[in-house]
């Protein structure tokens, strides 16, 4: 998306069929940031951006907002897993840390 996040919205496991969510994810954001790193995408230049979107939206005190649904069950239950909103941008920052050394992000 403009802002360098990913956000797919929950009607895609209603409809088999992939339905961008509105606004970018920090979860989902993270996820495909962790994958990238995990292939060892060459470009540093999305992962750097949509990291920067991330520490965007990180609060004053550390954490982030709940944002949109992140799972659903058996295709009838939209879940919130409020603890996603920690690890996994942690852990892609972690990430990026560790692949790029002290690399300043925006």
């Amino acid at each position: 998306m403009d802002d360098g996040g990913w956000g797919e919205s929950y009607r895609s496991c209603e409809t088999g069929v992939y339905s961008q969510h509105e606004n970018s994810q920090v979860v989902q954001t993270a996820w495909v940031c962790i994958a990238l790193m995990e292939a060892e995408y060459p470009d540093k230049g999305p992962i750097e951006k949509a990291l920067t979107m991330t520490m965007k939206r990180q609060q004053a005190n550390g954490e982030w907002l709940q944002e949109a649904i992140e799972g659903v069950f058996n295709k009838s239950c939209m879940i919130s897993y409020p603890n996603y909103k920690f690890i996994f941008p942690i852990k892609a920052l972690g990430m990026f840390a560790k692949r790029f050394g002290n690399d300043r992000l925006l």
